[in-house]
């Protein structure tokens, strides 16, 4: 871009390390992490505008969109880690700041489904108050938090009180520095981030705002893995493609699976998705009818493991293309009660620091970072834009969970013999998803491609 354009950045954040800003001070970066662990939902940021209305976004086809763009831009053997809530998030905070009518509010929210700006605050504030609170951290269930920052200088107020109002965000001064950034970051994260940029660097003085939001997502199994059935065994990473033969090329590598056998939700085969087989396992204490009598709850957070029909990169595009293409609503209706022996490696997965703005692009967001006058209510200068947005993710996978108290399982009777166990092992790439499951919003969707094994 011409130097003399004031670029506005985002800064959707979510966990990990530590990320050093490129040759342009006002790139953004998305950080995201989840861990299998106890925890409980953390609501500090339920008080959004308009939560008393329930939300009806639906995150999912814009969540899978970006993820099928951004592996068509992947080599095929690369991991690679989304959270959509988060670019969500951030997205809308920069659709509040964008001028009515115009090419980028329409093309920022067209590609969120929404309606408005204030939707994606609501379903976040949605998600949070639904969220099962189990007491102190530790006690099992979800840990859920949000956070989201805005550093200014030189924008309008009412900007500032939009962002304030509808997105629950704090207001802050544009630092010299990203110190104050770093201060922040670790806190919102209760410590995870503690150094996300070189703290004396200095904010390029073109930039008139920084916009951060910050996602941490750690769910407990409603069913742990015993931990003393994990074994040794052996995970084929897929490291690369034969050049001549586009064929995977894979390397065989120490894994400690985790081992279960018990009634799960699976589909072995769903055609839809290329004929993967498909695996649901919740998060959070098991549900236990009302004292009233009354149904129980269903259960609101879960992962889905897809295991593409084969280790061909072809399989594993069908079955990433089917996620998109198939409702997550109709994935999960179509997934069934079934005895499973599931041998699933533990692991840890980091992707990025990768720009999605090539995704974005793909998907009819042009405007914001090109055109003029695209942000009136932030700023008079019609050279204010949208810069970048970068994105960095981590998750972690364990036995450690919370034993459910009670179960409640629905038993339908057959006139023929059940089918045999099945027997899934996850010994290759494979795709996971976190979803909340009454809204069906992706938390995180991610390829498992050459996972750090534990």
């Amino acid at each position: 871009a011409p130097p003399s354009r004031k670029p506005i950045v985002v800064l959707p954040n979510e966990k990990l390390k530590r990320m050093q800003l490129g040759r342009r001070p006002f790139t953004a970066a998305l950080l995201g992490a989840t861990v299998a662990s106890s925890g409980s939902v953390n609501d500090h940021d339920a008080n959004t505008a308009g939560t008393n209305m329930k939300s009806t976004l639906d995150l999912s086809k814009f969540g899978t969109a970006l993820f099928n763009r951004v592996l068509s831009g992947e080599p095929a053997g690369g991991n690679v880690l989304l959270s959509p809530l988060s670019v969500a998030r951030s997205l809308a905070l920069a659709a509040s700041g964008a001028t009515p009518g115009s090419d980028a509010e329409v093309q920022l929210l067209g590609a969120l489904g929404a309606s408005g700006a204030g939707e994606v605050p609501r379903l976040a504030a949605e998600l949070l108050s639904s969220s099962r609170l189990e007491g102190e951290a530790g006690g099992g269930g979800v840990d859920l938090k949000m956070a989201s920052s805005v550093w200014t200088a030189g924008v309008k107020d009412g900007f500032v009180e939009t962002v304030r109002s509808v997105h629950a965000a704090q207001a802050e001064g544009l630092p010299e520095t990203y110190a104050p950034l770093n201060d922040w970051i670790e806190e919102e994260t209760d410590g995870s981030i503690s150094a996300m940029f070189d703290p004396e660097k200095k904010v390029d003085p073109l930039t008139r705002a920084l916009l951060v939001d910050a996602v941490r997502f750690k769910g407990s199994w409603t069913q742990r893995f015993d931990p003393d059935k994990t074994k040794a065994g052996t995970f084929t990473a897929q490291v690369g493609t034969d050049e001549s033969t586009g064929a995977p090329v894979g390397e065989e590598r120490e894994a400690q699976f985790m081992n279960e056998k018990r009634k799960m939700k699976v589909r072995d085969r769903m055609e839809q998705l290329g004929d993967a087989a498909v695996l649901r396992l919740d998060y959070g204490e098991a549900p236990v009818a009302e004292s009233d009598g009354s149904p129980p709850s269903p259960l609101e957070y879960c992962a889905l493991l897809v295991l593409p029909s084969d280790p061909s990169p072809g399989a594993m595009t069908k079955a990433a293309e089917g996620l998109e293409s198939t409702p997550l609503s109709q994935v999960l209706d179509g997934l069934w009660p079934r005895d499973v022996v599931l041998s699933l490696p533990k692991f840890r997965l980091d992707w990025g620091t990768s720009t999605l703005v090539p995704a974005l692009r793909s998907m009819g967001v042009k405007a914001p970072f090109d055109g003029t006058g695209m942000f009136e209510p932030m700023s008079d200068d019609p050279d204010v834009h949208l810069d970048d947005v970068l994105h960095k993710a981590a998750i972690e996978v364990t036995e450690e969970g919370t034993v459910a108290a009670a179960a409640t399982v629905g038993v339908i009777m057959s006139r023929s013999l059940p089918p045999p166990p099945l027997e899934l092992t996850f010994d290759r790439p494979f795709l996971m998803a976190i979803l909340h499951v009454p809204t069906k919003t992706p938390l995180f969707l991610g390829r498992v491609s050459d996972p750090e094994l534990q």
